[in-house]
């Protein structure tokens, strides 16, 4: 997963904490070059450069796991956070945001079930659309499985970013969902992405920028991101990425409420399956 997604993964739960601090909202991308469609690029073949240019599709299917350690600010607020966050092929994932006098928020999967703990909201598990972009981010190989987790991709134009022309690609979900990114037409890295996560059923627009890819083993990773979500200018600036670390079962296991919940979850879904 060569655009480490840490704020993504943690979005809806960093929103309780943000309060009401606000920001200006991030500039939009410029309007997009007229050219005609027989010019442009498919969004396949723009998301293939993309893996191109940040490792190769080998260097993608070589990732069995990934450690990410990242220092996490909300400007407006004086707020800094680390987060770590732990993924495991195929779709195993948690993310666990330390914030000085708040406790922890993690967020995390196994593949099937999605969950959230804080001190601040308790635990529930994540269901439908929420859920759905949980396990997605949670993919380490999603730029080689696209007809896994997308409808379509689209190109759907050239749009300046940061100055840069920049392929304009809509992704849609099988469930629906519309996600834009945004690619350099020079180097292939995505630079933006618009999508919508999720707190509560309730949709939350993120717009985040990526840069300072740098060089990890094998990839190229994004060490930067920048993200406007109602608003608030949210942080992440990589300290460490670990490609193919051993990871425990214990860093990938809920806690005893969740997994309480899982148990009664589960529970719920045997009896409905007998009452069928």
């Amino acid at each position: 997963m060569a655009r480490v997604k840490m704020l993504g993964m943690c979005a809806a739960g960093l929103m309780v904490v943000a309060g009401s601090a606000w920001a200006q909202p991030a500039a939009a991308p410029q309007e997009a070059q007229q050219e005609s469609a027989e010019k442009l690029p498919t969004g396949r073949e723009v998301v293939e450069r993309y893996v191109k240019a940040t490792g190769g599709e080998e260097a993608y299917k070589a990732i069995k796991s990934q450690r990410v350690v990242a220092v996490m600010k909300i400007p407006a607020q004086g707020m800094e956070m680390t987060s770590t966050a732990v993924f495991k092929a195929p779709g195993k994932a948690v993310t666990t945001v330390e914030i000085p006098g708040l406790g922890t928020i993690v967020q995390g999967t196994d593949g099937k079930r999605v969950w959230t703990s804080s001190m601040l909201e308790g635990s529930r598990l994540l269901e439908g659309k929420e859920a759905e972009a949980q396990k997605r981010m949670a993919d380490v190989r999603e730029p080689l499985q696209l007809d896994k987790w997308f409808e379509s991709v689209t190109t759907e134009g050239i749009e300046e970013v940061e100055g840069s022309p920049a392929y304009r690609v809509k992704f849609v979900t099988k469930s629906g969902v519309e996600e834009t990114r945004w690619y350099n037409v020079e180097s292939g890295y995505m630079v933006q992405s618009e999508s919508t996560q999720f707190s509560n059923g309730a949709p939350i627009t993120v717009r985040t920028t990526f840069s300072d890819y740098r060089k990890v083993g094998d990839l190229r990773i994004s060490h930067k991101q920048t993200a406007m979500m109602m608003g608030m200018e949210m942080i992440a600036e990589v300290q460490e990425v670990e490609i193919n670390p051993e990871i425990s079962d214990d860093e990938l296991a809920p806690n005893d409420e969740v997994k309480a919940l899982i148990e009664e979850a589960e529970r719920e879904a045997e009896a409905e399956d007998e009452g069928a």
